[in-house]
C-alpha cells in the first residue's frame, strides 16, 4: 500500500529545501555582485590615484583628459592663471629676443650639452640657428631661463631653458586664430627629477598670459609619446632613414614639371596655396616673416612642384640641426599634394630630396608622417626600412579640441 503522506512530506521537504537554496542564492548573489563591483571601482580609483601621483603636475593642468570624455572645442580656463606652487619667478626670468641681458649663444651651448634623446645614444642636437626661429613674429617671443639663485653662494648658473613663440591656426573647427608654441624645454642633465621642467612650463604660461591678450592657449610637441591620459591633438610616427644609397640613379622631372624654390620674392605663392587646401582640416603655421627668416638662414627648404604652370605640390624640409654619429639630418616636416597623379607627387619628392642630399650633404632623412607625407612614406617603406621610429604627439594646453588624423593635419613649428 502506498504511503501518500510520506510522498507529500518528501515533496514538502524538497520544496522547502529548494526555497532555502533559492533564498540563499538570491540573498548572496547581490552581495557577490556588489562586492565585485566594489572591487572593480576600488581598483579603478587606485589606478587613477596612482596616475595622479605619478603625473602630479599634469593632472593639475588645463589639458584635455581622456577620462573627461570631452567633445567639441573650447578654452578650458578663461580666467587669468593664478600663482601657485609651480610658478617660480625666484629662479626663472623671462627675456625678449632683443634684451641685452639675453645671450642666445649661451642657450644654444646649454642645449647642445644637455638636450638628449635617451633611446638614441649617437644623437647630438646642434641648434646653431635658434635666433632665426625666434625672429619675425608679430607678437612677443618669450625666452625663459632657470638659474641657480637659491644656493648659499648664488652662481647664476643656467639650470634650464624654455621658449615660446606665436603660431597661426587655420581650421574650420575653431575660431581660435593663434597659439603659443612651447619649445626648447631643457633641464641640466644632473638636475632632472627635481620638478624644474614643470615649474618652467607653469611659470611661462603664467607669464605670457599676463603679458599678451592675443591667445589663452599653448601648444606642445612630445617625442616618444606614450601617455594614455591626455587626448593628443594629433599622433604620428617620425621615421629615420639612411639615404646614402637612394640615389644610384638620377630622378628626373616630367617635361611639363619644374621645381621652384620658395623665397622672400615669391613666398606669397606658398601661403595662397596653403590657404586654398580644403582636404587639410587643421594647419598651424608661423608668420610669413618668420618663414622668410628661416629660409634665408637655410633652416627651411620649401619647394613648389609646378606642373603646367600650376602649383601641383609643396614639400617642406628643415635642417633638423641634429647629428647622428656626426651625420647631418634633413627633416621633411610635411607635404601637400594638389593633383590626382600620385606618381608625379612622389617623384617630385625624390627629385627635391636628391638635390638637398647632393648640395647640402644631408645623409639622414627624418620623415614626419603628417599631411601628405603619409603618401610618400608608403612608397619609401616599400623599398627601405627605417633604422629608428619615434612616436610623436602634439597637444594643446588650456584648450579642448578633437583629435585629428595625421593625414588631415599640417603643423610647421
Amino acid at each position: 500500500m502506498l504511503n501518500i503522506n510520506a510522498g507529500v512530506q518528501s515533496q514538502s521537504i524538497l520544496t522547502t529545501t529548494s526555497h532555502i537554496i533559492y533564498s540563499f542564492v538570491v540573498k548572496y548573489f547581490y552581495i557577490i555582485i556588489l562586492s565585485i563591483a566594489a572591487i572593480i571601482i576600488t581598483i579603478m580609483l587606485l589606478y587613477k590615484g596612482s596616475r595622479k601621483m605619478a603625473h602630479r603636475f599634469w593632472y593639475n593642468q588645463p589639458v584635455n583628459f581622456v577620462s573627461s570624455h570631452n567633445i567639441g572645442s573650447r578654452i578650458i580656463n578663461t580666467d587669468m592663471p593664478k600663482s601657485n606652487s609651480w610658478t617660480n619667478y625666484k629662479n626663472i626670468s623671462f627675456y625678449s629676443l632683443y634684451d641685452e641681458a639675453l645671450s642666445v649663444k649661451n642657450i644654444q651651448t646649454f642645449l647642445i650639452k644637455n638636450y638628449k634623446q635617451h633611446n638614441i645614444s649617437d644623437y647630438i642636437y646642434t641648434p646653431m640657428h635658434l635666433n632665426e626661429y625666434l625672429k619675425g613674429h608679430n607678437s612677443p617671443v618669450f625666452v625663459g631661463i632657470y638659474k641657480d639663485n637659491t644656493a648659499a653662494i648664488k652662481t647664476g648658473e643656467m639650470i634650464g631653458c624654455i621658449t615660446a613663440y606665436p603660431l597661426n591656426i587655420i581650421s574650420k573647427k575653431t575660431t581660435i586664430k593663434s597659439v603659443y608654441y612651447v619649445d626648447n624645454l631643457c633641464v641640466k642633465s644632473d638636475m632632472r627629477g627635481k620638478n624644474i621642467a614643470p615649474q618652467m612650463i607653469a611659470t611661462l604660461y603664467h607669464h605670457f598670459r599676463n603679458n599678451i591678450n592675443t591667445t589663452k592657449i599653448a601648444l606642445f610637441k612630445r617625442e616618444n609619446f606614450s601617455t594614455n591620459y591626455i587626448v593628443p591633438l594629433v599622433c604620428y610616427h617620425s621615421s629615420l632613414y639612411h639615404i646614402e644609397t637612394w640615389f644610384t640613379r638620377k630622378y628626373a622631372l616630367h617635361a611639363s614639371a619644374k621645381v621652384l624654390d620658395v623665397s622672400k620674392q615669391n613666398i606669397n605663392l606658398l601661403y595662397s596655396f596653403i590657404y586654398s587646401q580644403t582636404h587639410l582640416e587643421l594647419l598651424i603655421f608661423p608668420e610669413l616673416s618668420n618663414v622668410e627668416s628661416l629660409i634665408e638662414a637655410k633652416q627651411l627648404f620649401i619647394k613648389l612642384l609646378i606642373v603646367d604652370e600650376q602649383i601641383s605640390a609643396v614639400y617642406v624640409f628643415r635642417d633638423a640641426n641634429t647629428l647622428y654619429n656626426g651625420v647631418k639630418t634633413i627633416e621633411c616636416i610635411g607635404s601637400i599634394n594638389n593633383q590626382k597623379n600620385i606618381a608625379f607627387f612622389v617623384n617630385g619628392f625624390f627629385y627635391v630630396l636628391e638635390e638637398l642630399y647632393s648640395k647640402h650633404k644631408f645623409k639622414i632623412l627624418q620623415m614626419e608622417n603628417q599631411a601628405d607625407n603619409n603618401i610618400i612614406s608608403k612608397k619609401i617603406s616599400s623599398k627601405w626600412s627605417p633604422y629608428n621610429i619615434v612616436p610623436i604627439a602634439w597637444f594643446f594646453y588650456n584648450y579642448i579640441f578633437p583629435q585629428q588624423l595625421s593625414e588631415n593635419t599640417f603643423i610647421l613649428a
